[in-house]
């Protein structure tokens, strides 16, 4: 039995602004939910909520701003739920 691989590109459009950072054009809608549980995080969402995490981890690793970072909450992601409402959610490019 042959498998085919079918090859897929993952595009979204950002806008750059004048000192280089991309911002994602796309409004997003959906949730995320974060798990911790000992040594193990459990990240689920929807698929406008997965779709709007990408979109900021893309956003933060094509930024060329050393320790570039996002904080992600209701100013970054209005239209996104991020639970438990408790949770402080950060993405962050290390010093390179």
């Amino acid at each position: 039995v042959r498998f085919l691989m079918k090859e897929v590109e993952f595009t979204h459009k950002f806008v750059i602004n004048k000192s280089g950072i991309p911002f994602s054009e796309n409004e997003h809608n959906g949730c995320v939910e974060v798990d911790v549980n000992n040594n193990t995080v459990y990240l689920s969402g929807d698929k406008g909520g997965l779709l709007a995490l990408a979109s900021k981890l893309i956003e933060v690793a094509n930024c060329d701003v050393d320790g570039y970072h996002k904080h992600l909450d209701e100013i970054e992601l209005p239209n996104v739920s991020i639970k438990p409402d408790n949770l402080e959610l950060n993405i962050g490019k290390s010093n390179s």
